[in-house]
């Protein structure tokens, strides 16, 4: 909920749990000044529209007569006003920057868990996108008007039997629509964080609820639906920086996720939070039982998230949201993220390769999280149990990694470097060999291109073939493959060769070593790799972030290793991150090294 302050005199709320206010628009010429009145009601299902729009610049504001006086509204809504605006016909209308006193905050909070119910209940929603872009101009020529893009969606849900670029836009080639598309799905609108909710709450049936750009309309099915059931427009989107966006239209198909991307923007951080509290009845009868989560705009942002975080953690008895974003200039535990970036729990990036820990590792996690929290909910104290400590932590500039280019000769030489001091720590270990069954070299190649995707195997496998391509030891690498299993899962490249030199190989797999090392250059600028005395090797993600004396830790209630900093208190730790460590990722491996060892109870803060 955006904020929007100044002084009214507002009709004030009954104590009903429904009381609402609503707003009689006007009718008036297009250019006649707007004019509209504030009324009460205590249920008003199906008789007014709920406005879904951006709120725009709140410094930027045009007055309007509301009850007789004036009162500000931002630009964009008076716009937005002035469209909706019929020259004889009354309309009534719930906008929230008229309808609730921005101003007071107690009233803020009150009317926030009855959002779900105010879209829910209204005729329609009206989706207010702004005014139409002008393509009247010769040099707009190939831009599409914002009628033709309406109607052009409209056929793709409605004429299934195609999706050819040029019929369903007449005359227009795959680059205007695929430009005017992405200038059309960039409208701020779009990166609203309160659009899941109004959008998941709004009535759709009958075609009621519109997309509205100037004087054009469209079902609000249409621009949602069009993408996700047709693969040729994906494709020509995708050309014009389209996918940013459609994470927030994934999220109003699935309303399911506290994460967002930090490019959205938002007004007031703890709004990641109060967006999705009241999507369902179910969350919003349970939210109410629960004051932790009752939306409360006089929280600093850093305890809304804490509260949320710590109501997951206990309700759940899991820690999956260790793995979410955390914005350490935000002031939450570390244990508590700040839901701004990537990971839903169900998968976390290390060296830019994705652990799906639900879908293709056979494992939830060891057993429930044991935990329990200090009594101003800033400590975490949770079982689990330290595997060893980080002896050896091998990273480099990321600026330097950059300066390589594609410069193979400058790439080899910053691996082998890389080798140097992890083969050498390794194998001055003497319970190596007795621990692993895999060589030092194996190992890091395992770490480095790991994945359990049956069906990524072999990408793998291709990377680390041109991995040996790029340090010259191919042959040998070669003699030492299953060819058996190299046949079967490169069947295209090897056509039952016995022999095959570097140049082959990568001629055969259409990966010249600058494309490797292109993909592979971003692994080496993010990741830090790790070994400890016992011979654990590994690797995460925050480059020279890891620290030598950093803690190794399996945790009841994750199903990845993760690393822990000692901190400046006394026997209190500091969430690091997951990591990615040879010989410790599997169920049973865990299983294994738990009932060799003995469990401890850890205070992070």
């Amino acid at each position: 909920m955006e904020t929007f302050t100044g002084s009214f005199p507002y009709p004030p709320l009954s104590a009903h749990p429904k009381s609402r206010r609503l707003v009689t628009l006007i009718p008036g010429e297009f250019d006649g000044r707007i004019r509209c009145v504030l009324f009460v009601v205590n249920d008003a299902h199906d008789a007014y529209e709920a406005l879904s729009y951006v709120w725009g610049n709140p410094q930027q504001t045009t007055p309007i007569l509301l009850n007789g006086r004036d009162f500000p509204v931002t630009t964009s809504l008076s716009t937005a006003l002035r469209y909706l605006r019929h020259g004889t016909i009354e309309r009534t209308l719930w906008v929230d920057a008229i309808c609730i006193n921005q101003s007071d905050v107690q009233e803020r909070n009150a009317q926030i868990p009855k959002m779900m119910h105010i879209y829910k209940t209204a005729f329609r929603t009206l989706f207010w996108l702004g005014v139409e872009v002008d393509v009247s101009l010769p040099e707009d020529r190939d831009r599409l008007s914002v009628k033709e893009i309406f109607r052009g969606l409209e056929r793709m849900i409605t004429e299934h039997n195609t999706d050819d670029i040029e019929e369903l836009f007449p005359g227009r080639t795959e680059f205007m629509v695929g430009k005017s598309l992405s200038e059309f799905y960039h409208r701020p609108w779009f990166r609203r964080r309160w659009v899941i909710q109004e959008f998941a709450m709004s009535d759709g049936k009958h075609g009621r609820s519109k997309f509205l750009c100037g004087k054009e309309s469209v079902d609000m099915a249409a621009p949602i639906m069009a993408y996700f059931h047709f693969g040729r427009l994906k494709t020509v989107l995708g050309a014009q920086g389209f996918t940013p966006i459609m994470e927030n239209l994934r999220r109003m198909f699935r309303c399911s996720a506290f994460h967002w991307e930090t490019s959205a923007t938002t007004t007031e951080l703890a709004d990641r939070i109060f967006k999705i509290m009241n999507l369902t009845d179910t969350a919003s009868d349970l939210i109410s039982q629960i004051p932790l989560l009752l939306p409360d705009y006089t929280k600093p942002a850093s305890q809304v998230f804490t509260d949320l975080a710590r109501f997951l953690i206990e309700q759940r008895q899991l820690l999956d949201v260790f793995y979410g974003y955390r914005d350490p200039a935000c002031g939450t535990p570390s244990w508590a993220p700040t839901w701004g970036n990537l990971n839903s729990g169900s998968g976390v990036y290390i060296g830019h390769r994705y652990l799906h820990l639900k879908d293709y590792m056979e494992q939830t996690c060891l057993q429930n999280a044991q935990v329990s929290f200090s009594d101003d909910g800033q400590t975490l104290f949770v079982l689990g149990m330290m595997v060893d400590q980080i002896d050896l932590v091998v990273t480099s500039d990321s600026n330097d990694i950059r300066e390589l280019g594609f410069d193979e000769a400058a790439w080899r030489n910053l691996i082998q470097q890389w080798e140097g001091q992890i083969f050498s720590y390794l194998r001055n270990i003497e319970e190596l060999e007795s621990r692993f069954d895999d060589s030092p070299l194996e190992m890091w190649r395992d770490v480095l291109f790991h994945t359990f995707f049956e069906t990524e195997q072999e990408k793998v496998l291709k990377d680390k073939m041109v991995y040996e391509c790029l340090m010259g030891r191919f042959q040998s690498y070669w003699l030492q493959l299953d060819h058996q299993l190299v046949e079967e899962s490169l069947k295209d490249i090897c056509q039952e060769m016995s022999e095959m030199d570097a140049d082959v190989l990568l001629e055969k797999m259409n990966l010249p070593l600058s494309t490797f090392l292109f993909q592979e250059r971003w692994i080496f600028m993010q990741i830090s790799a790790f070994a400890s005395p016992t011979g654990y090797l590994g690797i995460t993600d925050g480059g020279s972030t890891l620290q030598k004396g950093d803690v190794l830790c399996l945790f009841p209630g994750l199903t990845v290793p993760f690393i822990i900093r000692p901190s400046e208190f006394e026997d209190r730790f500091e969430l690091v991150g997951p990591c990615y460590v040879y010989g410790l990722m599997k169920l049973e491996e865990q299983s294994f090294v738990i009932s060799q060892g003995y469990m401890k109870r850890f205070a992070i803060i």
